[in-house]
């Protein structure tokens, strides 16, 4: 009876509310912030940033979670900029937009995006008038797997299979320049044994019958339960990649140092992922973001501003201008 007992504690908590302890982590997240603020002012970095202090050592939910818990929960949030592209008041669902990632994607999307992250670099090897230098190199992806794939069972978590993918990255460097990703590949693991193959060829003799099927079958690629290279990721990443070589290129034009070594991440704490106040008028977009108070990064903050300025970005064909929010009470003559 005793064991019983135990064996029932130490069980994880199941979910009988459809809340899972996950979730219910980010609701507190949500909670507690909202004591000291307003919904509109708590966004997913927030909650983010509040796991990551409270509780260090509790699994870190994703931002896709952390958007669908608040969203079953139907509690409002910072929509971010969203709003501003898409003229909604709410911010999309994410099964929406992997919907309609899913159409790109069926429209050759992919193949888009990559012949646009092509023609960046090669106009930028161009400008530089000098051989450029390129670099490839190999990383390894592993994805949990719900379904059986070709690998060892991982114990320390709950026997899940663990099946990998290998991104080839190529990179290049124009003379002085910023590194650029110029390609991207997708490699499956090793094929699959003779013993698979030989279960298919016996299958086919014993079932005449069900030929069509089985010829549908050896169509489709074998991919061992890894995501295959047509998927969305592969969209995604090549997007990203877009926004990372023109980020890169813009911040080469700076003459300070410090600037032209910024991350992406850094470049998003110095500006991007400020707060801001937006005044949208007729073609034009003004963001008023909020000032960083260390001198050093006041300079960054200032030269990044210029050359976003610099670069005329346009939003929905209005014109974008960033500023420096002032703040009551700060003497500005």
């Amino acid at each position: 009876m005793v064991l019983m007992v135990l064996a029932t504690v130490s069980k994880a908590p199941q979910s009988v509310d459809g809340v899972t302890p996950l979730r219910a982590l980010v609701l507190q997240a949500y909670w507690a912030l909202r004591r000291v603020r307003t919904p509109d002012q708590i966004g997913t970095p927030d909650i983010r940033f509040w796991i990551r202090a409270n509780t260090p050592r509790a699994e870190r939910p994703s931002d896709s979670l952390i958007r669908a818990a608040l969203l079953a929960a139907k509690l409002p949030r910072r929509a971010g900029a969203e709003p501003l592209v898409t003229g909604r008041a709410r911010p999309y669902d994410p099964s929406t937009l992997r919907r309609d990632l899913k159409e790109m994607v069926t429209a050759g999307a992919v193949a888009v995006v990559e012949r646009a992250v092509e023609e960046q670099v090669e106009r930028a090897v161009g400008a530089a008038k000098h051989a450029a230098l390129a670099h490839t190199d190999m990383f390894d992806q592993p994805y949990y797997t719900k379904a059986p794939a070709h690998a060892g069972p991982i114990g320390a978590l709950n026997n899940k299979l663990l099946a990998a993918v290998y991104v080839g990255m190529t990179t290049v460097r124009p003379n002085g320049g910023p590194v650029l990703v110029y390609h991207l590949s997708w490699h499956k693991p090793a094929a699959p044994s003779r013993r698979v193959f030989s279960k298919i060829e016996s299958r086919v003799r014993r079932q005449e019958e069900l030929r069509d099927r089985v010829a549908a079958l050896q169509a489709e690629p074998l991919t061992k339960k890894v995501r295959p290279p047509t998927g969305l990721e592969l969209l995604c990443k090549y997007l990203l990649l877009l926004l990372y070589n023109g980020l890169a290129l813009l911040l080469a034009r700076s003459a300070m140092a410090t600037v032209r070594m910024l991350t992406p991440a850094k470049v998003r704490d110095l500006l991007w992922g400020r707060h801001a106040f937006v005044d949208v008028e007729l073609g034009k977009v003004t963001l008023r973001v909020n000032p960083v108070t260390e001198a050093r990064e006041r300079r960054q903050q200032d030269e990044l501003l210029r050359l976003f300025n610099d670069a005329h970005l346009r939003l929905n064909g209005a014109k974008v201008q960033l500023h420096l929010a002032q703040h009551r009470g700060t003497d500005t003559s």
